[in-house]
């Protein structure tokens, strides 16, 4: 089943996910907690709308409402080869393990494990020929491509939560540590532009009638994020209203690394080479950690034909004293059929920050629940969200060196004293302010179903989602110091010279980006006996093929 994500950018800094799935419809802790995908089955099926007695325990209020006990298992996909039954296998899998007591004041421990992969994978094998002396057997040239591209992301998750409650009062302890791999789509032109491929390009020589390379390159870059929060919440209830408060903290670490190699030209004799050669790394460290609060409203009205909650949510993160680092190089050198390089460019920049923030989210989300007939249950809602605040980055120092070597005596080599080197370092500080406001809304619709009127324990559901993100973004950029230097290095002597530098001054950059989607859901229930229930989603692929399906069990007692 296809989840919905959000994509809007202010997003990973208030809930340290970039990828939060659906829980911000929901009117309960999921919307703090970022969880990602721990939801009901129902929840999921009926886009939102309808929820079942797993969701409740995100508010511990709500634990009143379950009659008796439960016991919770929701696995993705126990029948196929799922990452958490077989690690081989780079697939999608959800583990939650829960239950709901009445020995103390209805107490719910719930355990969760995920492991979510997407990615696209694809090789394009091309030859190339053109006829020479048109003569079928003979060819002019040939040129064989071949372009290996990888990019997706991986997210895992481990973290368990224990909710108490009441009619009137609830209490919630949670933790989670989650983890979020990336590797970015090729981006730019040969051979620069980090992604994740292989690129070979030969051209055929008839002479003796074989293939030579003509450009190659290889690239690979990993983003890795990790999260770390601790939250409390302290829940309360009165009729129709309740609502909740959350007070925590939370860390996230960022680690990107990457590398690319690059050759053009031809390799005429194994000692020599004719072209240029590319080769760069890119790696980066940064942390950050603050306290996490907020709190949320729910309000239940109507009538027993038309039944409606109302929920108001904020959230703020508050990030201080964080401190990142980040390295780059790029390696340019040109040969002339030489084994050694006759030119050679190499540019390197070390960059130092700190970094602060606060981001702030509002949700306001109307759900509407209709039964048109005794089979039938209908809903309907509205959401709008608010995302805003700002991120800081003080650059306490960006060493920025560039070295130009070139072969100035022309003897194929530029190791030795009557060859060139100019060396320029460039060393500044300044300040990057970036604010956010993102503009959301939502309009869900969900029906469940009782296909046979005396087959009421089985229950068809279908959902349809339909979401509008409008964000924009605004970096200033201010408070420049840059000092630069030249050494100059020839066979007449050497030279050192310092550099007037035009600071920038204030440079303000704005975007905006809007993205509008809908996504569908659907879903099946079966009760066995009044006290198992089986829900299930993927036969959309099969009945007869149970390795697509995704099962949620529920055991009541």
């Amino acid at each position: 089943m296809k989840k919905f994500k959000f994509i809007i950018s202010g997003f990973l800094f208030m809930f340290f996910a970039s990828d939060l799935g659906a829980q911000l419809f929901y009117a309960y802790p999921q919307t703090v907690f970022a969880l990602r995908g721990v939801y009901s089955f129902r929840f999921m099926h009926t886009s939102f709308l309808f929820e079942d007695d797993l969701d409740r325990i995100f508010y511990p209020v709500k634990l009143s409402e379950i009659e008796g006990g439960r016991f919770f298992s929701a696995l993705t996909n126990p029948f196929g080869n799922e990452r958490l039954f077989d690690p081989t296998q780079p697939t999608n899998n959800q583990l939650i393990l829960g239950a709901k007591t009445n020995f103390f004041a209805n107490l719910s421990p719930l355990y969760m494990q995920t492991d979510f992969n997407t990615g696209i994978s694809s090789k394009l094998d091309t030859t190339y020929y053109r006829n020479w002396n048109d003569s079928a057997s003979k060819y002019e040239d040939k040129t064989a491509l071949s372009d290996t591209i990888f990019y997706g992301r991986g997210f895992g998750e481990k973290g368990f939560l224990v909710s108490l409650g009441t009619q009137s009062f609830g209490f919630l302890f949670l933790y989670s540590n989650q983890s979020i791999r990336s590797y970015p789509q090729r981006t730019g032109v040969f051979p620069f532009g980090y992604g994740n491929y292989t690129y070979v390009k030969k051209t055929y020589d008839n002479l003796n009638d074989s293939l030579t390379n003509k450009d190659s390159a290889t690239s690979y870059k990993v983003a890795d994020t990790t999260i770390t929060p601790i939250l409390g919440a302290f829940s309360f209830g009165f009729g129709g209203f309740s609502g909740m408060v959350f007070v925590g903290f939370g860390g996230v670490g960022d680690r990107d690394t990457g590398n690319y190699y690059a050759e053009s030209g031809l390799a005429a004799q194994a000692d020599t080479f004719n072209g240029q050669k590319w080769s760069g790394s890119i790696s980066s460290n940064a942390k950050a950690s603050g306290p996490i609060f907020g709190f949320q409203t729910d309000l239940q009205f109507g009538s027993e034909t038309w039944k409606s909650n109302l929920m108001f949510a904020y959230a703020g993160r508050f990030f201080s004293n964080g401190k990142g680092r980040a390295n780059r190089v790029l390696d340019t050198a040109r040969y002339q059929n030489t084994p050694n390089p006759t030119y050679r460019f190499i540019d390197s920049t070390i960059s130092e920050y700190k970094y602060s923030s606060n981001i702030h989210n509002i949700l306001i989300y109307l759900r509407n629940k209709y039964p048109v007939h005794e089979q039938v249950l209908f809903g309907v809602g509205l959401g709008l969200g608010f995302t805003f605040g700002g991120i800081s980055r003080e650059y306490t120092r960006v060493l920025t060196k560039n070295i130009t070597t070139t072969d100035l005596d022309g003897n194929g080599s530029i190791d030795n004293p009557g060859d060139s080197r100019t060396t320029t370092w460039t060393e500044s500080t300044y300040k990057e302010n970036t604010s956010i406001m993102d503009i959301n809304y939502y309009i869900p619709v969900g029906f469940e179903l009782i296909p046979i009127a005396s087959w009421e324990d089985v229950k068809l559901r279908l959902g349809a989602l339909y979401s509008h993100i409008s964000s924009s973004t605004t970096t200033k950029t201010y408070d420049w110091n840059v000092e630069s230097k030249t050494k100059t290095e020839t066979p007449s002597g050497t030279t050192e010279t310092t550099n007037d530098i035009d600071v920038p001054g204030e440079n303000i950059t704005k975007s905006k980006a809007t993205f509008s989607n809908t996504t569908f859901y659907y879903g099946a229930s079966v009760a066995i006996a009044k006290r198992v229930i089986i829900d299930f989603t993927g036969f959309g692929n099969g009945l007869l093929a149970p390795a697509f399906w995704n099962v949620s069990v529920i055991l009541k007692y």
